[in-house]
Formats: structure tokens, C-alpha cells, sequence
């Protein structure tokens, strides 16, 4: 009933929220024939697949879902040129052919909101999944009350797509790693699963190779962890004791490589999806995989230069950035309490996640705090110029760190307050020494 309720809520949400257009929606929906040139003509020719700006820019799931829609609808946009003219209006652009018309805007918007409201429901699995259904639908509560994320999860852009994936990538990810039986859940079902799921997420935004990353982080953490462990009781130095690591060498289990070996061979399904999906790095693909990441580098230097009130030279301000604009503004928490619930809830989370996660033998809680961190990090190093939507992501895991605080600290109050109740109406029993020697 949790579900179906926050289902409606989401759908209502994001179904109804209006968002006014952004220019770079005129650039995905003007290069979504690319969908027509891959699934409906089956070509995957050079001349079709040129080494071009729209072929570097950005990888390609987000144009074949808006293209596979508007294609189904039987709505044309094959004749849209992506060159959108930001120096002019939007009707402007319209009427020169170079952003669609209200009416196509308007439906290639559609499954972009059903995507939204996906990503509330896969919060609230992931952190139902971690800490309960109270973390979980505070996390999907305050996800669909963001100001922020409505404007942008609703465009007909990447991040909608992109944000669905990452979140069922880690959901995936975690109910795996919560299984009793990390043997067998290190299988090829659950790298196949989590492995498909990022190549889509990453053939959806380059920014999921902060996610790749924290992927073969905990591979090795899971791997060498233990060892590490093993050999400080060896030797009788281990600082840190931990219930959840072996108590000796001679209790590593012989597959002690294994969790390594899943990570690597998620990770290469990973780079097959994406390489898959995206005809033009098939005649080149680990060269033309740097060139894409090469290309949005030197973009961002170039809008830099553009428009220098946007640049962030300094690392410092970069951090300050991103921390302010996922966590304090135009949050739930900011719009309407005027308070900044959403970081407050952010740190207490993060705080629960290093009391949890930081373990020999990581599990589920470590891999998001390594997503968390590695996001937040990642972004603030590679913020040289600031676009609205680059935060999408950083907000979105704020949330679920909030979440997963939030129902770790119900818990905890909860069981307390269990406990002392149950002390209270226990009987008084008297002391064994007063008790008469008949009994």
C-alpha cells in the first residue's frame, strides 16, 4: 500500500509539474534521429556515424528513448536541427527548425516524467532495502518535493534516464550484498544485473564512471580488506576489531579473490553495454571512449571561456557549489520550511554510514558511501563551469544518504524505547540469597 501510494504521488508529482524550456532540451530532441538511424534503418555505417560534435558529446540512451517515443507516436522529428541558437527565444529557434514545436516538446517530455517518477519509487527501494520504510519514504517523499530535481527530471534531457539507472544500478547492488550468502550472491546473475544496469546509466551519462569506480573500489576493499585483517591478528596489531571479518588466516575462505573478480567482470558488461549502444566507438572503441570524455573537458573549457561568470577556477568554490546546491538550495526543506532539513538529514546519514560501512568486510552501507563521496568528489574537481542540471546526481544521493539516517536513527529510537518498556514491565523477581529454602 507504501508503494502504490507514493506510485500515485510520483506520477501526480512530476506528471503535473511545469517546467519552463531549456535550450539544451532543443539539442537531445534534435539529435534523437539517431534512433530512426540505428533501429528503424539498421545502419551503423561511418557515414551515418561520423566522427562529429553530436557523436562526441554525449553518449546515446537518452535519444533513443526520445526518439523511440516520438517514432511510436508517429510524431516527425527527423527534420530538427540540433544547432539550437541560444541567443535567441525559444519560438525563435521554432521557426528557424532548430527546437521542436510546443505540442513535440510537450510529448517527448512524457516518458521523461514516468522516468521521474521511477527514480522516487527506486529511492525508496534502495533505502527501504538498507535502514526501512520510514528512511524510505522520507528519501522518496523529499526527492518528489524538490524543487531542483522536478525542473530537471522532468526535461526531455539525459539526466532522467540517467538518474533511473543509477538508482536501480544500486538497488540491485544492495539487495545482493544483504543476501546472507555472499558466495553465491557474488555470482554472474547478480554481475549481469548490476552490470547491465550501469552500462545503461553510463551509456546515458558519462558521469557514471564515478560509479564504475566506486564499483571496483569495493571489489578490492571486499578482497584485500580481509587479508589485511587477517594478517594484523597474525600478528596480533589489529586496532580495530570487527565481529564481521574472519578470526584468523586459516578462516579466509579459498574463493578470497572472488569479490574482485565480480567487480572486474561487472565492470567489462558494463563497457560492453556501453560500447553496444553506441554505434560510432565500434570502429575504435577504447580510443573513441577517451575521445568522448576528451570532448566534454574541452567543452567545458570552452564554455568557461564563453561565459566566465559561470567559471569555478578555485577547488574551493567548486566544493562550496556543490554542497549548496544539492543539499541547501531549492531542496524541500529550503522552499518550504526555509530551513536546510536536507543537509541536516545528509549528515546524520553520511555519519551512520561510516559507523556502518567501515568495515574489513564491506557490504551494501560501504558501497553507498562510496558512491556518496566519490559523487560529491568527483564533481567538485571537475566543476570548471556550472550548468544548472549538474547536480542532479549529488542531490539525488544526498537524499538517500539522508534517508538511510533517518530510518537507521528510527530504529535505533525505536528499539530504545522498546527495550525500556519491556524493563518497566518485567516483574520484580526478588534476589536468590532472600528467597525461603523451601523453594
Amino acid at each position: 500500500m507504501l508503494v502504490v501510494a507514493l506510485a500515485a504521488a510520483a506520477l501526480w508529482n512530476f506528471g503535473t509539474f511545469p517546467s519552463k524550456q531549456a535550450g539544451d532540451e532543443a539539442n537531445w530532441v534534435g539529435t534523437a534521429r539517431f534512433f530512426l538511424v540505428l533501429f528503424v534503418r539498421h545502419d551503423v555505417s561511418i557515414e551515418s556515424w561520423p566522427d562529429s560534435y553530436w557523436t562526441r558529446t554525449q553518449p546515446m540512451i537518452p535519444r533513443y528513448i526520445m526518439g523511440g517515443w516520438l517514432w511510436a507516436r508517429g510524431l516527425p522529428f527527423e527534420h530538427l536541427d540540433p544547432n539550437y541558437d541560444h541567443r535567441r527565444k525559444w519560438f525563435s529557434n521554432v521557426e528557424a527548425g532548430k527546437a521542436p514545436d510546443q505540442g513535440t516538446l510537450t510529448e517527448v517530455r512524457l516518458p521523461m516524467r514516468g522516468l521521474a517518477a521511477l527514480s522516487a519509487l527506486l529511492v525508496y527501494g534502495v533505502v527501504r532495502a538498507l535502514a526501512g520504510p520510514v528512511g524510505g519514504a522520507t528519501a522518496a517523499l523529499l526527492f518528489m518535493g524538490s524543487p531542483y530535481l522536478k525542473l530537471h527530471l522532468v526535461r526531455a534531457m539525459g539526466e532522467p534516464p540517467f538518474i533511473v539507472f543509477l538508482l536501480a544500478t544500486l538497488l540491485a547492488a544492495v539487495l545482493m550484498l544483504r543476501r546472507p550468502d555472499r558466495a553465491r550472491a557474488l555470482g554472474w546473475r547478480s554481475a549481469l544485473a548490476v552490470g547491465s544496469l550501469l552500462g545503461l546509466a553510463f551509456a546515458s551519462k558519462l558521469t557514471a564512471i564515478v560509479a564504475i569506480v566506486g564499483v571496483v573500489a569495493w571489489g578490492a576493499w571486499a578482497t584485500f580488506g580481509p587479508l589485511v585483517r587477517a594478517r594484523l591478528l597474525a600478528t596480533g596489531s589489529d586496532p580495530h576489531p570487527d565481529a564481521a571479518a574472519p578470526a584468523a588466516s586459516g578462516s579466509l575462505q579459498p574463493v578470497w579473490w572472488r569479490p574482485l573478480a565480480w567487480a572486474l567482470a561487472t565492470i567489462a558488461l558494463v563497457y560492453a553495454v556501453f560500447v553496444l549502444t553506441n554505434p560510432f566507438l565500434y570502429r575504435d572503441p577504447v580510443g573513441r571512449t577517451l575521445l568522448l570524455f576528451q570532448n566534454r573537458q574541452q567543452e567545458m573549457a570552452q564554455q568557461a571561456e564563453i561565459d566566465p561568470s559561470r567559471a569555478v577556477p578555485e577547488l574551493g568554490q567548486r566544493v562550496q557549489r556543490v554542497i549548496k546546491f544539492s543539499l541547501f538550495e531549492d531542496t524541500w526543506g529550503d522552499s518550504t520550511l526555509r530551513r536546510p532539513l536536507e543537509a541536516l538529514l545528509a549528515v546524520v546519514g553520511l555519519l551512520w554510514l561510516v559507523w556502518k560501512g567501515v568495515r574489513w568486510r564491506p557490504g551494501a552501507e560501504s558501497l553507498l558511501l562510496l558512491w556518496a563521496l566519490g559523487f560529491f568528489a568527483a564533481v567538485s574537481l571537475g566543476l570548471g563551469y556550472v550548468l544548472d542540471h549538474y547536480f542532479v546526481p549529488t542531490a539525488t544521493l544526498g537524499l538517500v544518504v539522508g534517508g538511510v539516517g533517518v530510518g537507521w536513527t528510527a530504529d535505533a529510537a525505536w528499539r530504545r524505547t522498546m527495550s525500556a518498556v519491556r524493563r518497566r514491565q518485567a516483574p520484580d523477581v526478588p534476589h536468590r540469597a532472600h528467597l525461603p529454602l523451601s523453594s
